[in-house]
């Protein structure tokens, strides 16, 4: 048995090795035993590193990449376990590794460096591409430099499919097949180039879902690309790659190939046609051949020599952006992310499912550059498109209070519809915009259900994009008067939920306009206003305690659950005066905070953002819930936009919160969807108003809310 076991591992020793000599063109040294230089720690007296490479990374400017290898060929994938075991000795060994003179020989001073763990975990007995199911903990890697990848059959399999069949169709003998280098945005160096392509596969293509390849002919001005990719075949697809293939050639090629897993011509043909013809670029798509990479009988059915067409023409102009054909990289793509409401945890959840384990103390800003040193699949696009429209178009809630006569609920629900009879909307519209036109004004209705009342309003005004194309999106706003939770007090709770900056503004403005109505009917106090949730009103100490709070929500009535499940992401930045002189705040930022998923179980072990130095904005956190009779998991967002980019004096920065993206363990109804989604909406409002009163307000409690 255990010779047997040998004899396995050996096998794939050399399967790797092959491909490292022959795909990868990792030169370097192989079978390095290390003299453990942390032996406490590791209980170990030697590593093992089966494979180390260095080299000057072509896809980032001025970074010497340092990789280490273990491969593992065992008869069935290992449990998470015994995974994390692996990936902990290839880590350890690295370690040590960096300590020896032999290291240090090979360090360029003049060059940042950057680390790759590699582990080849190959199942013997397994299909080809056969995928590892075993995940790791995104908390397990802590270390500034740790990124490790995890190659399965899956993955090695299609690195290697992808790579012969550039070789069938284009014989070495005559060909020079190189992977390409797509400009990243930080490829450049100042006063120099950068290199387009090479025959070095860069760690960050090691589990990139397309491998670009250059391919040139040594006979006559013929250069090709061909894009690998791991997908299956759709016409969806088939669109974006068009669009990627366009913007990474910009005229220098005559050929391009598209390569799919699955694709067969008579299966696949007038789907490939459709996608042509609604990319409507004859000139271009003219050029592009999309074929089968795996080797298969069903190959025969088209031909498989790849014509070219005429000479590259170098005038040919990068196409126009359009977000629903385009497959953005690089610098484009950089842009985005960063503009974009997604999240740590939803570029992990990318990275992941490449294999790809970044370190635990890694934020947003490092992580991107994982993805636009590589290139994104359309589903993996598709997956950032929709998280990021979710949250984008997702109701943002706010909320304040007003005191009118202390009355019984029936009389000052009658007042409050006296006065939002008075109020003129359509003026209040038009002095938001003088575009704007009213779509939708349902006037002030009674609501059983709460005891309240409620308006909303509807408008659009025509809104024109860079390209001078017209849009016309609705701006809704409700508005809910709701009795406080101390009743006999006269206070009443007054909820916005809007969808835009301008319905937020037009909402704002109808509670002032009912404000003032009600003061004609001598029912408030000439000096009485709208009391509002803002930063001013609270200590930078005072906030973070409040969101802290937020963190051990779990509470339970006759109508909803919630309860605290996951921390998804936090926006913060230490405070002016926190930051020694000469310091870089982004360090001293990453210095105080370790920003990691927290599990609800083991909230009371973590230490989190608790540093009086840091302001905090604010939050992304999952609960789990229960409603009308169904269970799943929300993502909500809440805290005050904008604190940290000193935009806004924090006088006018208002508390809000929205709910987006809910995860029900059986799929529900729309309208009972609705349902469950208001009611959250308003239960999460009585618990942030219940976590406001607790702390009060700066100024003492005789300016606290009332909630």
């Amino acid at each position: 048995m255990g010779e047997n076991s040998r004899n396995i591992g050996e096998l794939g020793e050399a399967i790797v090795k092959e491909i490292f000599n022959n795909i990868l063109h990792w030169g370097g040294i192989n079978n390095i035993e290390v003299v453990c230089g942390k032996k406490g720690e590791h209980k170990k007296n030697t590593h093992g590193i089966d494979a180390f490479t260095v080299y000057k990374c072509p896809l980032q400017f001025g970074i010497q990449q340092f990789v280490y290898t273990s491969i593992k060929n065992i008869k069935d994938y290992p449990n998470p376990a015994k995974l994390l075991n692996h990936a902990k000795d290839i880590v350890e060994a690295s370690k040590c590794f960096r300590l020896s003179e032999r290291w240090r020989k090979q360090r360029d001073t003049g060059l940042a460096t950057r680390h790759a763990h590699v582990l080849f975990m190959l199942k013997h007995s397994g299909a080809d591409d056969e995928p590892l199911s075993a995940k790791l903990s995104v908390n397990e890697l802590k270390d500034k430099d740790e990124v490790l990848y995890i190659v399965d059959n899956s993955k090695l399999n299609f690195l290697t499919n992808a790579f012969n069949f550039a070789k069938t169709l284009y014989p070495q003998e005559t060909h020079q097949i190189t992977f390409g280098y797509p400009e990243t945005g930080v490829s450049n160096g100042e006063g120099c180039g950068r290199q387009d392509s090479g025959s070095l596969i860069p760690i960050q293509f090691l589990t990139s879902p397309i491998l670009p390849f250059r391919i040139s002919s040594d006979i006559g001005d013929y250069k090709v690309l061909y894009l690998a990719v791991k997908d299956e075949f759709s016409q969806d697809s088939l669109i974006r790659i068009l669009a990627l293939a366009q913007s990474m050639t910009s005229g220098w090629c005559n050929k391009i190939v598209i390569g799919f897993p699955d694709y067969r011509e008579g299966e696949h043909a007038q789907e490939k046609d459709g996608a042509f013809m609604r990319f409507n670029q004859e000139s271009f798509t003219k050029m592009v051949d999309v074929k089968c990479y795996k080797n298969s009988f069903r190959n025969a059915e088209a031909k498989n020599v790849v014509e070219y067409n005429q000479k590259p023409n170098p005038s040919m102009e990068e196409p126009a952006f359009n977000i629903e054909t385009m497959l953005p990289f690089g610098d484009k793509l950089r842009q985005l992310l960063v503009q974009s409401k997604i999240q740590k945890t939803e570029l992990i959840s990318i990275l992941n499912g490449r294999g790809v384990y970044p370190t635990l103390n890694w934020g947003k800003e490092e992580l991107i550059p994982l993805l636009t040193t590589s290139l994104l699949s359309p589903n993996e696009f598709e997956f950032i498109r929709a998280k990021h429209q979710a949250k984008a178009s997702a109701d943002k809630l706010t909320t304040a209070e007003f005191t009118v006569c202390r009355q019984e609920l029936p009389k000052q629900l009658e007042v409050l519809e006296q006065a939002a009879s008075a109020i003129d909307v359509d003026t209040i519209i038009k002095k938001n915009h003088e575009d704007n036109k009213v779509v939708a004004n349902s006037g002030i209705m009674r609501n059983a259900d709460n005891n309240g009342l409620e308006m909303e309003i509807k408008f659009k005004r025509p809104k024109y994009t860079a390209d001078w194309a017209e849009v016309n999106p609705t701006e809704s706003v409700k508005i809910l008067i709701l009795p406080s939770l101390q009743q006999g007090t006269g206070k009443l709770n007054v909820v916005t939920i809007f969808n835009s900056a301008d319905s937020k503004s037009v909402g704002k403005e109808t509670v002032n306009n009912l404000v003032a109505e009600l003061k004609k009917l001598d029912v408030m106090r000439r000096d009485e206003g709208v009391k509002r949730i803002l930063a001013s009103d609270y200590t930078n100490d005072m906030r973070t305690r409040i969101f802290m709070e937020f963190l051990k929500i779990d509470v339970s009535d006759n109508h909803v659950k919630l309860k605290f499940n996951e921390m998804v992401g936090c926006i913060y930045q230490p405070l002016d005066d926190a930051i020694p002189a000469g310091m870089d705040p982004s360090k001293v930022k990453k210095a105080r905070v370790k920003q990691s998923i927290l599990k609800g179980e083991y909230l009371e072990e973590m230490q989190y953002i608790k540093d009086d130095n840091l302001k905090i904005e604010a939050f992304c956190v999952k609960y789990a819930f229960e409603c009308e009779g169904q269970k799943g998991i929300v993502n909500i967002d809440f805290g005050f936009p904008d604190l940290t980019k000193k935009t806004e004096q924090e006088s006018k920065i208002e508390f809000e919160f929205k709910l987006f993206e809910f995860n029900f363990e059986k799929s529900k109804t729309l309208p009972i969807q609705t349902i469950i989604h208001q009611k959250l909406q308003l239960k999460f409002n009585d618990i942030k108003c219940e976590i406001f009163n607790s702390i009060g307000k700066k100024y003492g409690d005789q300016m606290s809310l009332s909630f």
